[in-house]
């Protein structure tokens, strides 16, 4: 939803809900977008797609237990009882846990 929020002498500014960013049109020119004026909320109605959400926070999760050193990660894996061989490089760990909280849900 993007909603028009202010204008001045130089144009009118607009704010995308979806995108979370303020946009400016010039005076005497047309938006290339559709918005309201008057909303009754400015939430955020629409929802994204439960993939892009479990893909979001896959990323995330991926991301944090990139911090994580191996002997870490080994600890990890132990306490998830996961079957992982014991010579097994950073990648194939985070990729045995991301794959087990995968399973998980």
């Amino acid at each position: 939803m993007i909603i028009k929020t202010d204008s001045n002498s130089n144009g009118t500014f607009y704010w995308d809900n979806v995108e979370k960013r303020t946009r400016f049109v010039r005076k005497g020119e047309t938006p290339e977008f559709e918005f309201v004026e008057n909303p009754e909320s400015m939430l955020h109605v629409e929802t994204p797609e439960k993939q892009t959400i479990e893909t979001t926070e896959t990323k995330k999760q991926t991301d944090d237990i990139q911090l994580l050193t191996v002997k870490q990660l080994r600890e990890v894996v132990k306490d998830k009882g996961l079957d992982v061989p014991a010579n097994a490089d950073k990648k194939t760990l985070i990729d045995a846990i991301v794959q087990a909280d995968e399973d998980d849900e």
